[in-house]
């Protein structure tokens, strides 16, 4: 399978779906064994064009509250991406993207915050991650989605 038909696999549209998009091998294999260990279906992507076609795809158009753990660098290189899948989730009734951003360690005071559109920021962390706060962050955010109802509903 590559890498491309992973960010598209099917999805159930009840699933509680997460993104990671990060260069780095070893944190995004992180990130993605403990959101799927936290009951998450993971679409990952590792570059710009991944991510674009993630935001494209199904699994994060349709899931009921989504949540993208982006590197800042995706966040800046993708933000018209963001915005148009956000646009499109909210034409459907659906609930705001919540993004978490991930910083360089060294680099959360220096590197602007992205413009993120209609996303909703929900964290900011810095490497190295401590992955059981950022999943307990991932984890309150889909609960605080499942418990009210999306805009124009």
């Amino acid at each position: 399978m590559s890498s491309l038909d992973a960010v598209v696999a099917p999805f159930s549209s009840s699933a509680e779906v997460a993104l990671v998009a990060e260069t780095d091998a070893q944190p995004r294999g992180l990130l993605m064994r403990v959101l799927r260990e936290s009951g998450y279906a993971v679409v990952a992507a590792s570059s710009a064009d991944q991510l674009e076609l993630a935001l494209r795809a199904g699994p994060l158009l349709e899931a009921a509250s989504p949540v993208a753990v982006l590197g800042v660098w995706f966040a800046k290189r993708c933000a018209g991406a963001l915005a148009v899948a956000a646009a499109r989730r909210a034409r459907a009734g659906l609930h705001e993207l919540s993004v978490v951003l991930i910083y360089e360690q060294g680099t959360l005071t220096t590197v602007v915050r992205p413009s993120l559109g209609p996303c909703h920021l929900v964290a900011i962390f810095e490497k190295p991650l401590d992955f059981n706060q950022l999943s307990s962050v991932v984890r309150a955010t889909s609960l605080v989605h499942r418990t009210r109802t999306p805009p124009g509903r």
